[in-house]
């Protein structure tokens, strides 16, 4: 049973990791291992369990301290590696680093094929899938939009921005105007001065490599998660599933809802934890693609489960741009897992997609 806590609050725009309890232990459970930090301007945390089993303990423990410096604890050979992997994505995808291989990318008025890194090109295919299938509410090439609407780097102030300067820029972006070689890491710009921003991907994708390292490690019960983005895998020592806490609204730390976590992964996006308003008018930092405007409509969060979490990240966007009519009927015909919340006046309506009624069963709403 999945229970939802209805308390008329603003939906946080991202998932708050606890650790509630769960069924009681008949034995004493393994210890759980933690590494955390700070990363892509936000924090990441990760929690794992080695091997119950002798051999397999003694087989992930020589493997972690091959790759450390001796005399290091297992949590801080795990943390190294960890921070390794988040600011390898970070030193590709950050469009705040001026050395990054994103930014590279963007002041390039290059035309021909490039040749990225792995983590780049894989990024972008999968920016690109989602782009196809939500036709075109997920845009990584509005980047300079964000910026125009004072949500990017620069500090342009709240401004709201002419109506000829949004056209003009809009003339400028679309997926269409990036090209990916299907039989290669190759990319291509057809329009020189096209840039990208991966914000909505990146922390998902950070997650599943996190994830994908530990699996190799031999690490098969952990929870990663970053700024919000969570891959849970296996049970934790008690036999029950990770429990993710979903923030409550209107900026007060309290608990909206609750999803069990089992070898999956999750990502929420909403349209109120980063605006700014005036004169009355709220202006969200998401932007449709399609009139170069932020969103409008009643949609005040959509949390996405998925099996990687960088289609999760990517999903919860393009779900947030289409709004809740479109948005609903495009989780059906992906057949995704979703949950929404969706203003009412001064309340909240949940929405769960059959995808995610079928995996979490009924719904209980607490008014």
């Amino acid at each position: 049973m999945f229970v939802w806590f209805m308390n008329n609050r603003f939906f946080s725009a991202f998932c708050l990791l606890l650790f509630l309890p769960g069924c009681a232990p008949t034995e004493a459970p393994d210890p759980a291992y933690k590494t955390q930090g700070a990363i892509f301007g936000t924090t990441y945390q990760v929690t794992w369990y080695m091997p119950g089993e002798e051999a397999a303990r003694l087989e992930v423990e020589d493997r972690l301290a091959r790759n450390s410096a001796q005399g290091m604890t297992i949590e801080q050979q795990v943390g190294q590696q960890v921070f390794s992997i988040l600011d390898g994505v970070d030193a590709a995808m950050s469009h705040y680093r001026e050395d990054s291989e994103l930014t590279r990318f963007n002041r390039s008025e290059d035309t021909q094929w490039t040749e990225v890194s792995d983590a780049f090109y894989e990024v972008l295919r999968t920016a690109s899938l989602v782009s196809e299938k939500s036709e075109g509410a997920f845009d990584v090439t509005i980047s300079p939009l964000i910026e125009l609407w004072g949500f990017g780097v620069a500090d342009t102030g709240d401004q709201v921005p002419a109506r000829e300067e949004i056209e003009r820029i809009l003339a400028e972006t679309g997926m269409h105007h990036l090209e990916i070689d299907e039989g290669s890491t190759r990319i291509r710009k057809q329009q020189a001065t096209l840039s990208v921003n991966l914000s909505a991907v990146a922390k998902g994708f950070a997650v599943d490599q996190v994830s994908n390292w530990l699996q190799d490690q031999g690490i098969r019960r952990f929870l990663v998660e970053v700024g919000g983005e969570i891959r849970a895998m296996g049970l934790k020592a008690d036999g029950a599933d990770w429990r993710v806490a979903i923030e409550s609204p209107q900026g007060i730390r309290e608990i909206y809802g609750v999803v069990p976590l089992r070898d999956m992964a999750i990502a929420t996006s909403g349209d109120y934890r980063n605006y700014y308003e005036q004169d009355g008018v709220r202006y969200s930092h998401t932007l449709n693609p399609v009139t170069g405007r932020p969103i409008t409509h009643t949609l005040a969060s959509v949390s996405v489960l998925a099996a990687s979490c960088a289609l999760a990240d990517s999903w919860a966007t393009a779900l947030m741009v289409l709004g809740p009519e479109a948005g609903k009927e495009k989780a059906e015909s992906e057949q995704l897992a979703v949950f929404m919340i969706i203003r009412e006046g001064e309340d909240f309506t949940p929405w769960a997609s059959t995808a995610f009624r079928q995996q979490f069963g009924q719904i209980e709403v607490m008014q």
